[in-house]
């Protein structure tokens, strides 16, 4: 599945509009979505944490993977969450039910 501009927006929109703290998101040609979140403490947040918020924000998406990418200092630490959506048409209509 090819990402469209309007299908990553949508993606994208929903993940904000949930406030989730991602500080960067990949849409990979295989149709999945990685979503990374710098941390220098963890104060309690996994990434599987953030993957059950993931799905509270889109109920659509299944979650391929989670991990966490500990890299010792000066070198930054990353949750990240690989997810697809079946198909964009349905974040589209998950995001006109919200409103």
């Amino acid at each position: 599945m090819a990402w469209t501009k309007q299908a990553r927006e949508q993606v994208r929109d929903r993940l904000f509009r949930a406030s989730l703290p991602f500080d960067t998101f990949r849409f990979k040609q295989d149709g999945t979505v990685e979503c990374r979140h710098a941390y220098f403490y963890r104060h309690g947040m996994s990434p599987d944490k953030l993957a059950e918020k993931i799905k509270a924000a889109i109920p659509e998406a299944m979650i391929v993977d989670t991990e966490d990418r500990w890299a010792a200092w000066p070198k930054t630490s990353y949750f990240v969450v690989v997810f697809r959506v079946a198909a964009p048409e349905v974040v589209a209509a998950g995001r006109e039910e919200a409103k």
